[in-house]
């Protein structure tokens, strides 16, 4: 037998959580948001969702088109040295093999019709409630206990932390995420197509691709989408991790 009608808080209203307050409400609990922050001034990289991850927006009844995606219908890959194509492969069929497309979302507008879809008076179950500022400090597991930074404390039937690469929740029941350095690091830049065009870039971004940019060893690399009805290009820039020691020694040579 399902169990519903629990009181969930949800700590997060970032993707992870939104997605599980969706998910949550429509199995017929009580969900309440607990974010950090306010949201304003969001923008956001692009993000890509595959046809498995995209069917779920369309099953919880998600407004897709609101988010303005941009079906990608291949992808590119490119020499590094001369932006030569040296493989493509096909993603447009993917609706026809799997009943959803691949789509690129500028972060920004994903999170906005997730957030929609949580607070909605409409679709299925009860409306989740978005409480903003509010800074998760410490949680009691087994009582279901959460403190904030601004001192309020709330109960639930049920904790769920959506809080982050550096959540503080794990912490607080004894869970360590063992961190290791990357190979690589990735500056993100979303830059308006309209300035791709001025600066006369229009082959860039126009593809409905997902493009990748490769240099020998696969560590340096660009990958390129759109998002926002394709009127925003993302641009991800990798490349060779140094140390912070390695990289004083470089500067100060």
């Amino acid at each position: 037998m399902a169990i519903t009608g629990l009181n969930v808080a949800i700590i997060g209203g970032g993707l992870g959580g939104l997605s599980a307050a969706i998910s949550l409400r429509r199995a017929g609990h009580r969900v309440t948001i607990y974010e950090r922050r306010d949201f304003a001034g969001e923008i956001g990289a692009g993000i890509g969702i595959p046809s498995n991850g995209s069917k779920w927006l369309y099953k919880w009844g998600v407004d897709v088109s609101a988010g303005l995606p941009v079906v990608m219908s291949k992808l590119i890959v490119h020499r590094w040295d001369t932006g030569d194509v040296v493989a493509t492969f096909p993603l447009g069929d993917y609706k026809e093999k799997f009943s959803y497309d691949t789509l690129g979302f500028q972060r920004c507008d994903l999170h906005g019709i997730l957030l929609d879809t949580a607070l909605s008076m409409e679709g299925v179950g009860i409306p989740c409630t978005l409480v903003t500022n509010h800074l998760a400090v410490a949680v009691e597991a087994e009582l279901g206990w959460v403190t904030f930074e601004n001192g309020r404390v709330v109960t639930a039937d049920l904790v769920i932390a959506a809080d982050g690469i550096h959540s503080r929740m794990r912490a607080a029941i004894g869970i360590t995420p063992v961190v290791k350095e990357a190979l690589s690091h990735a500056y993100r830049h979303v830059i308006p197509m309209e300035k791709v065009r001025q600066l006369g870039l229009e082959g860039i971004g126009s593809n409905e691709a997902l493009e990748y940019w490769v240099h020998k060893g696969g560590v340096s690399k660009i990958v390129i989408g759109t998002g926002h009805g394709g009127e925003v290009l993302s641009i991800y820039s990798f490349f060779p991790f140094v140390p912070m020691n390695k990289a004083r020694w470089l500067k100060s040579d």
